[in-house]
């Protein structure tokens, strides 16, 4: 266990580092807008909202796409991903999703949790990221927990998915200043 963590650092290490020209290989809005920090905090120029940039996109007439990925079962699985994440975002996708695996410990500080997955996209590749989150048989409170730990992240794109059957609800939280996150079960 010792050796595939060292291994994930070293992978996340390798994913900081830039290329000659001094521009990211990451995705994004484009190879050369990315702005990949080598620690995890937000980078100040990545205030523009997604939503915003879709629009922006699909409003004059350019075409985008974005990936989307499992989290991998194993530490060696999350080393593979992440050393992949500056190949497949030097395409320059708009966004990469992460799904919500529930079997992986999702919301865990494990390198193969969806969280941390997503966490290291964002803070460590410079990839715009969304973080799905399955929300079928959850508490409020295990909800708002996530959602704190992904702004703790700084994952600022969740995508709330029902994931299954619930019954008809409507759940509204406030999580903190400027996180709302609503709900809406059927």
């Amino acid at each position: 266990m010792v050796n595939n963590v060292q291994r994930v650092d070293d992978t996340w290490r390798t994913c900081t580092k830039s290329n000659s020209s001094g521009t990211s290989n990451s995705g994004g809005e484009s190879s050369k807008e990315s702005s990949r920090s080598s620690t995890p905090v937000l980078a100040a120029d990545r205030t523009e909202r997604l939503r915003d940039k879709m629009r922006r996109r699909t409003e004059s007439g350019d075409h985008w796409f974005s990936l989307e990925f499992f989290p991998p079962r194993t530490a060696s699985g999350a080393v593979n991903l992440v050393s992949r994440f500056d190949r497949m975002g030097s395409g320059g996708p708009l966004f990469i999703d992460i799904t919500w695996h529930p079997a992986g410990d999702p919301g865990s500080n494990k390198e193969t949790s969806s969280m941390m997955i997503a966490s290291t996209a964002v803070n460590y590749c410079g990839l715009e990221s969304i973080l799905h989150l399955t929300c079928c048989n959850q508490t409020k409170e295990k909800i708002t927990g996530y959602l704190s730990k992904a702004k703790h992240l700084g994952l600022k794109n969740i995508m709330a998915l029902r994931g299954g059957r619930a019954t008809s609800s409507r759940v509204t939280l406030h999580i903190g200043t400027g996180l709302r996150a609503v709900f809406i079960f059927s």
